[in-house]
């Protein structure tokens, strides 16, 4: 609406205001559709509902050493995204104070997804 011209979308709702797993049907076609059957991901849900869906969901928070395999997209639900369901981290991971944890996605922010499913999962491209 008009009173929410300022910022994008999911700078705005949170929680399941906005994302509870019902667009996860909407991102397992739409990686499908690109030969896609994982993805790294950060959404409310994700795991379970991605399963049911024949997608591998591959947890975003996951320490560098444990990042493998390797997906081609991300997602990013948006109460991710704007940082208000991010949880603190141990030493290391990025989550450590309130302002990193945030902040966490902040370079996805500032990039264009390829896709937006149903108003609340981000996908990006990363390789």
């Amino acid at each position: 609406n008009q009173l929410a011209y300022a910022h994008p979308h999911w700078w705005y709702l949170s929680d399941s205001n906005v994302e509870w797993g019902e667009d996860a049907g909407g991102l397992a076609a739409y990686l499908k559709a690109r030969g896609e059957t994982k993805v790294r991901g950060a959404l409310l849900g994700g795991y379970w509902a991605l399963s049911h869906y024949g997608v591998q969901y591959l947890d975003l928070f996951a320490p560098p050493e444990e990042r493998t395999p390797e997906t081609k997209y991300v997602a990013i639900g948006a109460s991710y995204l704007n940082g208000s369901t991010v949880l603190a981290g141990p030493p290391g991971s990025g989550r450590e104070t309130d302002e990193l944890r945030v902040n966490f996605f902040d370079e996805y922010r500032r990039r264009t997804p390829e896709a937006v499913i149903g108003n609340s999962i981000y996908v990006f491209r990363v390789r």
